[in-house]
């Protein structure tokens, strides 16, 4: 992981032309972007935020707030014969431009609903890096975009699942080993929770779980892990902007706490084994059960001022921490946007004075 973030330090990128068919309000637009800071200004409902998502979807190859996919294409649209939403980005990176498309159709169904009856048929995905059509997981880390939009003020105290996305969807954009093992854990844990409902309707035998323990240990441990190298990369960025917003009068500290603890030496081999010592043992079989390991990984802990952000620090303050840590998220990948989820531990020293910032 800290070789990866290393590698793209010197690979800033930006949106040179954004190009939209039928997206959200949108018919038809282009827009050409510089380098640097861009400000969108307007009023309510003027399409702002779709921008924003439209370059989300371009890195992630989703929408940060669409229910379903054919919520992004445009209501007149359905009309068409065949609908369709188009998002095209020309991206200027550091190893060379890259054109990314990503066009969303609808799916042709002889007992399709009608668009009159407020209802839209369901959509498929097409992606394509430079003209050749690519998988989703694929395309991922061809540009890298950071966003921090109002939900992300919850990473503080929200739910523990917020912050995991957040740590996994900034992951997997900047290494492809983090979204294969993030990606095989999701399936094994599928995998298991369907074989332990079958052991308890009597349809199993409960040492089928054998393997699926055996597996979901492997990918735990390796994920656990490239999560802690993920928030050490982070943690210097986000002191560094913490103290430059606050005049050095505050010190940031984040780092991981995992559900599990980790050993005091972690590797791959130790961090299994304490994954495995920590799994549940008789009456496995028997229903759903907490497990230990990243899908436990929970909330963070603040200090500011003395106290910690859940228990009595101004809003205000509690607010600024996820921005913070966004911002040196952003700061060593790209200059552009992230997103969501994962145990993360926060918290401002003041050097000077007792009392929180004002």
């Amino acid at each position: 992981m800290s070789r990866t973030l290393g590698r793209l330090r010197a690979r800033p990128m930006y949106i040179r032309l954004l190009s939209l068919n039928n997206f959200r309000n949108y018919a038809n637009l282009e827009v050409e972007l510089s380098p640097g800071l861009c400000i969108f200004w307007g009023g309510n409902g003027q399409g702002k935020t779709n921008l924003l998502e439209a370059a989300y979807f371009l890195a992630t190859t989703r929408s940060f707030r669409a229910e379903a996919e054919r919520e992004v294409v445009r209501w007149e649209a359905w009309a068409d014969p065949i609908p369709a939403g188009r998002i095209v980005g020309h991206i200027e990176a550091g190893s060379g431009p890259v054109t990314l498309e990503v066009v969303l159709h609808a799916m042709r169904r002889e007992t399709a609903p009608s668009p009159a009856e407020g209802q839209r048929p369901l959509v498929h995905k097409r992606i394509r890096v430079n003209g050749l059509a690519k998988r989703a997981g694929d395309a991922i880390g061809e540009f890298i975009a950071v966003l921090f939009s109002a939900p992300e003020i919850h990473l503080v105290d929200g739910s523990p699942s917020h912050r995991r996305r957040y740590l996994d969807t900034a992951a997997v954009q900047v290494d492809r080993r983090y979204r294969q093992v993030l990606a095989r854990y999701s399936q094994v844990i599928t995998q298991r929770n369907s074989l332990l409902k079958a052991a308890q309707e009597g349809r199993a035998r409960r040492d089928e779980l054998t393997f699926w323990d055996d597996e979901m240990v492997k990918q735990g441990a390796a994920l656990m892990l490239m999560r802690r190298d993920l928030v050490a990369e982070v943690g210097p960025r986000a002191r560094e902007v913490h103290a430059h917003l606050t005049e050095g009068r505050e010190e940031l500290d984040v780092e991981y706490r995992p559900a599990l603890p980790l050993p005091a030496v972690p590797s791959t081999a130790s961090v299994a084994a304490a994954f495995r010592r920590a799994l549940p043992g008789e009456g496995r079989g028997h229903g759903p059960v907490r497990l230990p390991g990243p899908a436990a990984d929970h909330r963070p802990e603040h200090e500011a001022g003395g106290g910690g952000v859940h228990g009595g620090a101004p809003r205000r303050q509690a607010r600024s921490h996820p921005g913070r840590c966004l911002l040196g998220v952003g700061r060593a990948p790209s200059p552009t946007a992230y997103e969501r989820g994962g145990a993360l531990r926060a918290g401002a020293r003041h050097k000077y004075g007792p009392g929180p910032l004002r």
